[in-house]
């Protein structure tokens, strides 16, 4: 596997860390101030404003997608570029973090799966075939030791390295494993799995629990490689940081074609069990999401949502109502939105969750098309927003 996820074209000179790392200038008082400020928003307790959260992306070589997932050099180059610009060009809010990424199939790969490369190489990775075509399959399905298979070796090596060349200074983001169901989407047949859910759900179950404590174990590797939750955003792909305890973060695309009768079965349990274990943080949903405010009820309650604005925004007016008090959106601009339609965006955010509900925008910007006074800029015209935002939520006492 990682003889087939290594690019074995980019020739470049390496990258120079020691300049970079250089660059990086921060107050570690004033850092700890933002994540003081943070865990109030996350407990509802009240703050001047919603904090805007940018997502800088930077590519300094003009590399390809597929060069800069193979080569945790230059990932790690391009994460740092990303954290200097923030630092000198973002006057408030910014937490510094670094994402490792070998895309989204890890799990998939520990299962047997192969990687997909298309011809496109700015095209995200997949896996090129399931595993499973008949349901019963599942209970062939052997216990190894994950953490050895598939690209999961990969990823803890890429961890330490950005956490050698940094000293652990900054936080990561943990890896993308996805979720159980999403893991289910990605190895079994798609008619296969979603008719087992109706045909034969003990086999469903039994590939759920072997699926999840499979990423458990996933989990616990990465967690002890980044040196425990408090250096980590969250427990997953997020890089927004998220206060303790409420680290642990579970994608749940598959969500959307299921009832939440449907969900509640075979989704939240499964789900619960990563939150019990690292924290009830997140659930990752693009969106929609059917289950709305069901959606913070696992076991322990979640504290919100983390999901696409252009696919949620038809579910703002209920998640305002049934998130009220209890819950946060996290709504990423993930889709090439420019600065004016996230600035519309996120005041429609506002006007539909007033005044229970806080959404919080998560900016997704291309590094290479804005300049450090755009970002400026941006960010103070968000800021105003936030601003107005914060003066009408109804927050918690203390």
């Amino acid at each position: 596997m990682r003889e087939q996820f290594v690019e074995r074209g980019v020739t470049e000179p390496a990258a120079d860390f020691a300049n970079l790392l250089g660059r990086l200038q921060w107050d570690d008082r004033e850092i700890a101030r933002r994540k003081a400020e943070r865990e109030r928003l996350w407990d509802y307790r009240r703050v001047d404003h919603i904090p805007i959260i940018i997502w800088l992306t930077c590519n300094p070589r003009g590399l390809t997608m597929r060069q800069l997932l193979e080569s945790s050099e230059y990932q790690l180059e391009a994460n740092l570029v990303a954290v200097e610009r923030c630092l000198r060009a973002l006057p408030d809010d910014y937490i510094p973090w670094l994402r490792p990424d070998v895309g989204y199939m890890t799990i998939a790969t520990v299962y047997g799966c192969e990687v997909f490369w298309s011809d496109d190489p700015n095209q995200m990775p997949g896996v090129t075939a399931p595993i499973i075509t008949q349901i019963d399959q599942v209970y062939a399905l052997p216990r190894w030791n994950p953490i050895t298979r598939g690209l999961m070796p990969e990823c803890l090596r890429r961890i330490h390295l950005f956490r050698s060349v940094t000293g652990g200074r900054i936080p990561l983001s943990g890896i993308d494993l996805g979720g159980p169901l999403n893991t289910c989407k990605d190895i079994v047949d798609s008619h296969v799995f979603y008719t087992a859910l109706y045909d034969n759900p003990p086999a469903v179950h039994h590939l759920l629990e072997h699926i999840t404590s499979t990423m458990i174990a996933c989990y616990d590797a990465i967690i002890a490689a980044c040196g425990g939750m408090e250096n980590m955003t969250t427990t997953d792909f997020d890089p927004t940081w998220a206060p303790l305890p409420y680290k642990g973060f579970v994608s749940d695309d598959v969500m959307v074609h299921l009832s939440p009768a449907m969900w509640k079965e075979f989704g939240r349990p499964y789900n619960s069990r990563f939150f019990a274990r690292y924290g009830g943080g997140l659930l990752h949903n693009c969106g929609p999401h059917p289950p709305g405010g069901e959606i913070l009820e696992h076991t322990p309650p979640i504290r919100g949502l983390n999901c696409s604005f252009r696919y949620t925004r038809r579910d703002f007016e209920r998640l305002g109502k049934e998130f009220a008090g209890r819950g946060l959106v996290f709504a990423m601009f993930d889709n090439g939105e420019s600065a004016e339609e996230m600035l519309a965006g996120f005041r429609e955010m506002m006007d539909k969750m007033l005044p229970g509900t806080i959404a919080v925008p998560v900016c997704i910007i291309d590094g290479e098309s804005w300049s450090d006074e755009a970002l400026t800029e941006f960010y103070w015209a968000m800021r105003k927003i936030g601003e107005e935002y914060a003066s009408q939520i109804h927050w918690r006492e203390g």
